[in-house]
């Protein structure tokens, strides 16, 4: 499938033009003003991520963690409106705010193209690249990028040391947590000793930086530079005309 004439880029376009998608959804998906237009954002948006050879599968894991908080907080949400409604029925309040329930599960939704494949290394390397390419050396601006690097590596640490902890557990014939309480307790048990790992990884990253001159010299290179191609413009156009254009049509 293609959009508007674009090949499909699948896992050879830049990661910000899979950001620029998700930046665009959630932002058509907050601003929707009725349901025509929450309609034309989730159609548009899943075509564009078909179209982008990216899988809707992390968008289904996605809407399945997040809905029964959302479906929690809709619930908080609705009672405080009935509440304070002057005279209004329940059942017409449910019916007024159904709306905001379907922005939270769009939200979710969107949020699950971000949850895979998108390595911290090659964002950075994505946007140092275009740096490079303006010819703007700045050591602030690469400072802000391997701070960036390091907030979006340290939550896949996290969770792969949760992963390292579960295997650890089977291993000695404990049985894992099988329903969301059993995780929540789980995780909240061994929430300490696994940021414990995951800072001192980060420490021992930060020896090794400042041991190789790391931030001595500016400009600084980048382990694979990730153009941004003409096909990414063309897609980042494409995604903002289509996931806009539900503003001026409805």
């Amino acid at each position: 499938m293609s959009v508007s004439g674009l090949p499909g880029l699948h896992s050879g376009h830049n990661p910000l033009v899979r950001i620029i998608l998700a930046l665009a959804g959630l932002l058509t998906v907050s601003l929707a003003a009725d349901w025509l237009q929450l309609a034309y954002s989730t159609v548009c948006f899943l075509v564009l991520t078909i179209s982008l050879g990216l899988s809707v599968r992390p968008i289904v894991n996605s809407v399945r963690l997040m809905l029964p908080w959302t479906v929690l907080f809709f619930a908080i949400h609705v009672l405080f409106t009935w509440a304070v409604g002057a005279g209004r029925s329940f059942s017409s309040v449910i019916a007024g705010e159904a709306i905001i329930l379907a922005r939270f599960i769009g939200l979710s939704a969107v949020m699950g193209v971000l949850l895979v494949g998108m390595g911290a290394q090659r964002i950075v390397d994505s946007l140092k690249t275009l740096l490079d390419k303006s010819r703007w050396h700045s050591r602030r601006a690469e400072d802000l990028l391997q701070i960036l690097r390091l907030i979006l590596v340290f939550i896949p640490q996290v969770r792969r040391e949760y992963g390292r902890l579960e295997r650890f557990n089977r291993a000695f014939g404990f049985t894992p947590p099988a329903n969301l309480g059993q995780r929540v307790r789980f995780y909240g048990a061994n929430l300490l000793p696994v940021l414990s790992r995951s800072l001192a990884r980060a420490d021992q990253l930060a020896l090794v930086m400042d041991q190789r001159g790391y931030g001595r010299v500016v400009p600084r290179g980048q382990l694979t530079p990730v153009p941004f191609r003409a096909a990414d413009t063309g897609w980042t156009l494409a995604i903002m005309l289509l996931m806009g254009g539900g503003q001026w049509l409805f």
